[in-house]
């Protein structure tokens, strides 16, 4: 009677290697393939292997190993669909490559899932591109508007707004305002005291949140200011544009570019406080308001009617008024 055979030991890894290495020849038993997906491999192997308690439960283990994973995040959603569904094209120019995600690849035409029949709108806003940014849009190689809905295989080219952009002009996209007039968000609020030290019209309300803010916007027809993004999504933005710049004087002077507000600054004529225009007064009449050294040196006043702010010519304006002049200077206007 022959000898039996040693029984083999458990493998200490599930490498391949190791377990071609530690197989045995049996007699006596029948032959069975199991299938198992090693740690280090990306497809299962098939080992002959005798059918026993031991390979009865590696056989279970293979099969939930090789059960293929659900996608963790959009792309991978997306990887599935596009085996079923044609996808629709992007196409971003005028500075709107800067603004999708990281993991899309700039420059390039992007290829989306289109399953859900979204609108133009959701379709470039889930890019991360608030519509606001948008001044041109063609589908097919028409123009549209936001509203229509992307079907497979289409392609959309997506243009950002170009400087100078005419705020009392309408388009497809957004109606005309009556009046160049801004709404500034609290992420960006020294801005506002710039546009208002400008002469522009700048709403600030720091209590307000962001639908409040919204609604505000739209009613007294302005231009939102943020750099919040999800802020600009929103339906209730018509006017928007996202600050790219950080520091407040250079969002100021990204501003007055995009706008070309060059010939509209009306330096020192609003209340850096409250907004409302400035009225002059006289000496006399706020002359008890006045500190001593001021009372010397300073002739000419204004006030505001609203707050009852006096402002006079001080130090500090001829540094502003130079802020002002670099603004307003042709290679400013130009964009240099």
């Amino acid at each position: 009677m022959p000898a039996r055979a040693e029984r083999p030991s458990r493998p200490s890894s599930c490498h391949r290697t190791s377990f071609r290495k530690n197989s045995r020849t049996w007699t006596g038993r029948p032959w069975t393939s199991i299938s198992i997906l090693f740690p280090r491999t990306t497809a299962p192997i098939i080992s002959q292997r005798p059918w026993t308690s031991t390979t009865a439960r590696w056989a279970v283990i293979s099969r939930k190993r090789t059960r293929p994973p659900l996608p963790t995040s959009l792309s991978g959603w997306d990887d599935v669909i596009r085996e079923k569904t044609l996808p629709a094209y992007v196409v971003l120019h005028n500075g709107l490559q800067e603004l999708p995600r990281r993991w899309l690849a700039h420059g390039q035409p992007i290829s989306l899932s289109v399953l859900r029949r979204p609108s133009v709108k959701d379709l470039l806003e889930s890019l991360g591109i608030p519509h606001p940014e948008i001044g041109r849009l063609l589908l097919n190689g028409c123009e549209v508007s936001f509203a229509p809905v992307v079907e497979e295989g289409d392609r959309v080219e997506a243009f950002g707004q170009q400087p100078p952009v005419d705020l009392l002009a309408a388009s497809l996209l957004r109606p005309a305002l009556n009046a160049v007039r801004f709404a500034v968000d609290v992420n960006v609020g020294k801005l506002a005291s710039l546009l208002r030290m400008a002469g522009l019209d700048a709403f600030y309300d720091p209590g307000l949140d962001d639908v409040g803010l919204a609604e505000a916007a739209r009613q007294q027809g302005r231009v939102l200011l943020s750099r919040d993004r999800s802020l600009l999504r929103r339906n209730l933005v018509q006017h928007g544009h996202l600050v790219r710049a950080s520091r407040p004087i250079e969002q100021l002077a990204e501003v007055v570019r995009l706008y070309g507000l060059h010939d509209r600054l009306a330096p020192f004529s609003r209340c850096l406080i409250c907004n409302s225009l400035l009225q002059p007064v006289d000496k006399a009449t706020v002359l008890h308001r006045l500190q001593p050294l001021t009372r010397k040196y300073y002739d000419s006043f204004r006030i505001c009617r609203a707050c009852d702010k006096i402002y006079w010519p001080g130090t500090h304006r001829e540094r502003m008024a130079r802020l002002l002049l670099a603004l307003t200077s042709p290679a400013a206007a130009s964009g240099r």
